[in-house]
């Protein structure tokens, strides 16, 4: 019976020891993680994603139709210059835009049969000063923006769409260089690297006209199509 009593006695003790030890771990031993969820006595920490996606856009708006000066080329008025309204692009693209001009056939400004020569460069594609052989008559452009000055090309030293002065009446501005178009081929006039403000980015087309100092141009009237393309990069 003393044996059976001391038994019960020493599994008593020892009970309560690994209770004691128990209760001292437990903590540790609630720790437990499976997966992602992490159990803890006191504290749980999870962590989630909040997902958005922002379509890539692109916008354009198209200036007026241009009359170029007074509208009329006569046979004592040689050479006419015109803008209308900007050409604005609007995009949310990091990689920024490109704008391209271009027309429907070759030597664009026409009316029926007869047409205004694409304007002629003295370095084939390169933008210069407006100039029109005595024997011919041409038509060409020229842009102002913010982003002209990336296009590859030097279209003279107007640096803003604001400061835009394309020329009046017979005369042409001393600020900007042209260029003739070339069959339908598309010229970028503008691009930018990154994303533009919601207003929009300005890019302002001006045109001109001209007939040489020994020749006249067939009378009629006379429209040049002209397509702008706003591309993000």
């Amino acid at each position: 019976m003393k044996k059976i009593k001391g038994l019960l006695s020493s599994v008593l003790v020892a009970s309560l020891l690994i209770l004691g030890i128990y209760w001292a771990f437990e903590p540790e031993i609630n720790k437990i993680s499976i997966g992602q969820e992490a159990w803890a006595a006191t504290t749980a920490t999870q962590e989630i994603d909040a997902i958005l996606s922002v379509t890539e856009e692109i916008t354009l708006t198209a200036p007026s139709n241009i009359t170029l000066g007074s509208g009329t080329i006569t046979m004592t008025q040689d050479d006419l210059f015109g803008t209308g309204s900007a050409w604005n692009v609007k995009t949310n693209s990091t990689a920024g835009y490109t704008l391209t001009l271009e027309t429907d056939q070759a030597d664009c400004m026409d009316s029926g049969a007869d047409q205004f020569a694409d304007y002629t460069e003295a370095s084939t594609g390169t933008p210069d000063a407006w100039s029109v052989d005595a024997a011919n008559y041409e038509f060409g452009f020229s842009v102002c923006g913010a982003d002209v000055s990336n296009s590859g090309k030097s279209w003279g030293t107007d640096s803003t769409a604001a400061d835009c002065t394309c020329g009046t009446g017979s005369t042409p501005s001393s600020d900007l260089s042209w260029l003739g178009f070339t069959d339908t081929t598309a010229v970028t006039v503008s691009t930018s690297g990154s994303e533009t403000a919601q207003a929009g980015t300005d890019t302002t087309l001006c045109v001109g006209a001209e007939q040489g100092d020994s020749v006249y141009a067939p009378d009629g009237s006379y429209t040049a199509d002209i397509t702008g393309t706003a591309t993000v990069q």
